[in-house]
């Protein structure tokens, strides 16, 4: 409910970011596939070392399923909400310039209550984002980097819940 009071107070609502782009060049492609490639050589460690610990408990793969499933309509809602209907609101009503500084000053504030580590990285994270959003005049290069962040970050404590040679303390 939250998220849809700026589209009564502007009357506007920018539903036509979740529609993926006709024409994609060459550079922007090659800019989002370096984008996901980088992320994802950065993160080969915590994928293959499983560096998050949760409750060493075995659920049935539905679960997982479900938890994915969820997540994605989630980070969808999510970037459509940060990347879509506050920068496009923002960036008509101030420039693009300040719709960019009070987004990722917004979605900064939003990560408080996590690690210093994550806080930061929400600067660089958050204008990555807004330049490819405002480049692609889309949303789902953020939706695609936001869902690959958050797969690498969730796979060692997905893997962890779906192990069989745990065993659930009783």
């Amino acid at each position: 409910m939250i998220m849809l009071l700026l589209v009564f107070i502007t009357g506007s609502s920018p539903f036509f970011l979740l529609l993926f782009p006709d024409k994609i060049n060459i550079g922007q492609t090659y800019g989002l596939s370096c984008l996901l490639w980088s992320n994802w050589l950065f993160s080969m460690e915590k994928i293959f070392h499983g560096y998050i610990n949760m409750i060493n408990t075995i659920l049935p793969f539905s679960f997982i399923l479900m938890y994915g499933l969820l997540r994605f309509i989630f980070l969808i809602c999510y970037e459509w909400f940060f990347r879509g209907l506050l920068l496009t609101s923002f960036s008509l009503w101030l420039g693009i310039g300040w719709a960019i500084i009070i987004n990722i000053s917004l979605y900064t504030l939003i990560h408080i209550h996590k690690t210093r580590k994550e806080i930061i990285g929400c600067i660089p994270f958050g204008l990555l984002m807004c330049v490819f959003t405002v480049w692609w005049q889309s949303i789902w290069p953020a939706i695609i980097f936001h869902l690959q962040l958050a797969i690498i970050h969730e796979w060692s404590s997905l893997q962890n819940l779906m192990s069989h040679t745990k065993q659930a303390a009783l």
